[in-house]
């Protein structure tokens, strides 16, 4: 069993040591860390990120902002054990924004990123699908016309 931690900036980091994965396994009560996976390697740190499991595809979205604008990669995991790790795929550019979460639909098998954009303040979503190890935009709704 996998587990995965994602953080953003810590302690003494100063803004360009980029968003980190950690890659473990879950035996019984105790989680063992394996590996750590830099997703935005030279970029600013991101306060804002999220993650949700795509099961059908065995691939991880995670979704961060840089500079007010919102990311996604896939990621893929690889090895088992002690070399559990992941690979992170193309940047997807979602849009200006930097409040946002994400879901995976199991019926429609893609994933959901809600987010404030930041040009005007209303809330969107985006539905994007895998597309090898990358992601392509499905939909785009403006949730601000659904309560019109």
């Amino acid at each position: 069993n996998r587990v995965y931690l994602l953080r953003g900036r810590y302690a003494g980091n100063s803004s360009t040591g980029g968003l980190k994965l950690h890659v473990g396994s879950l035996s019984g009560t105790t989680i063992t860390w394996h590996n750590t996976v830099t997703v935005n390697s030279g970029q600013q740190d991101s306060d804002y990120f999220n993650m949700c499991w795509m099961p059908d595809v065995n691939k991880l979205a995670i979704f961060y902002d840089v500079t007010a604008n919102i990311k996604a990669v896939v990621g893929t995991p690889t090895g088992s054990g002690a070399t559990s790790s992941m690979t992170i795929g193309s940047v997807f550019s979602v849009d200006p924004g930097s409040s946002h979460t994400c879901s995976y639909d199991k019926l429609l098998k893609k994933v959901i990123v809600y987010y404030v954009k930041s040009t005007d303040n209303h809330g969107y979503a985006k539905v994007l699908e895998v597309s090898g190890t990358s992601f392509a935009l499905h939909k785009d709704l403006s949730l601000s016309s659904l309560f019109v």
